[in-house]
């Protein structure tokens, strides 16, 4: 039995029926016609879970980082109206944020090369790194980051990408809510952020500095970086055009710490920060800045309506969303008020797009405890799947 449903995004009403979930893919995507009220002609929903969404191709990113710079430098509305612009930029940021749970080795340190289909030519380094707590044969039991370093017309961009929340040491990170200073020897001693995500950061800038950078060197240097001895040295040079970095939750948090540092400490390249469902990571003096240095505006946030996770961080718990100190802006993702207020669960960890012209995509973050390894159906859709490891390290 059908039954009739309105949503409303902005300036959108979609009416339909209800939705049968099948196997993402992201090439089937056109399915309606312009009418301003109709069915859908194919209510099959797309669904991607960190298991099966793919590593997007180069042109997808590309075209992700010109949407962002736009979304920066025009004056956009703080309420989501969902255009082209805005479908693309949060699915692909749904996607990056997946890749953080979904490509991991179990390896402390992993380099790989990745080609394009029709080409041996490797134009993606992803790294894998693991906390320097992590402790060999265990799959996730630390702080996880997935980069890549993506070959572009006269140099490269970088997208690091952080996990949010699976394991024993994320929740203790989550749970050390009192502040510290993030830039403790410099005029911004008053940029407070929250312990325990700026101590699981840098617990992750720790095996970046243990990463050395010789096996992928020669390759760096034909795409015109200059040779460093590890990854951390690397980050904090500006030797690349742009910077994204995005994670879901207690990743979305460290995301943020991660994209401000480098727009403080680098050569003055565009740095991005998105993030899903995150926690508030710093005090007013760490918004301004990020407003100031960090890209778009400050950095985007996404958010279903109703999630809870959104209003927690540095100094506990905020009751309203005029009482939170929080920087950019965000997108509020707006559902049925019974999902509101009685799934809070659903609302942190699920995220819907429901728009004109596209099939109906639901993204699923993993629930507390569920962990994912890294398969070769995430690199298929774009990307050669031959294993080019440049390096893997499990100390």
């Amino acid at each position: 039995m059908h039954f009739l449903v309105f949503i409303y995004m902005g300036t959108h009403v979609v009416l339909g029926g209800r939705l049968r979930d099948t196997q993402a893919d992201l090439f089937k995507n056109k399915v309606t016609s312009n009418y301003p009220f109709r069915k859908l002609k194919n209510k099959t929903r797309r669904v991607y879970t960190c298991q099966n969404v793919s590593i997007p191709s180069i042109p997808e990113i590309e075209d992700f980082e010109t949407k962002l710079s736009d979304l920066h430098e025009e004056n956009v509305s703080a309420q989501l109206v969902l255009s082209t612009r805005e479908t693309v930029v949060l699915q692909t940021s749904f996607r990056l944020a997946m890749l953080a749970y979904g490509r991991n080795s179990g390896k402390s340190l992993l380099y790989r090369g990745i080609s394009f289909k029709d080409s041996e030519e490797v134009s993606l380094i992803e790294v894998q790194f693991k906390s320097s707590r992590h402790r060999r044969g265990n799959m996730d039991d630390t702080g996880h980051l997935v980069a890549y370093i993506i070959k572009l017309q006269g140099g490269v961009g970088i997208v690091l990408s952080y996990k949010g929340s699976t394991n024993m040491a994320d929740w203790k990170a989550n749970m050390k809510t009192f502040s510290k200073k993030m830039f403790p020897d410099s005029d911004k001693e008053e940029v407070m952020v929250h312990n325990g995500f700026l101590q699981h950061k840098e617990r992750l800038d720790k095996r970046m500095l243990q990463a050395k950078m010789a096996p992928i060197a020669k390759l760096l240097s034909t795409w015109g970086v200059s040779p460093f001895e590890n990854f951390r040295d690397f980050l904090l040079s500006g030797q690349w055009k742009w910077c994204i970095c995005v994670g879901h939750s207690l990743g979305g948090a460290m995301s943020a710490i991660a994209a401000l540092e480098l727009a403080v400490y680098g050569a003055g390249n565009p740095v991005y920060a998105i993030g899903i469902g995150t926690a508030i990571p710093g005090n007013q003096q760490f918004s301004w800045l990020m407003d100031k240095h960090v890209r778009p505006k400050g950095g985007l946030r996404i958010a279903n309506e109703g999630d809870a996770i959104a209003f927690m961080g540095l100094g506990g718990v905020s009751f309203s969303r005029k009482q939170r100190v929080v920087h950019g802006y965000e997108w509020i993702l707006p559902h049925h008020w019974g999902r509101t207020y009685f799934k809070r669960l659903k609302n942190h960890i699920q995220y819907d797009i429901l728009d004109w012209d596209t099939i109906p995509k639901r993204f699923i973050f993993p629930r507390v405890g569920e962990h994912y390894t890294s398969n070769d159906d995430q690199i298929a859709e774009h990307y050669n799947t031959k294993n080019n490891i440049f390096s893997e390290i499990d100390p």
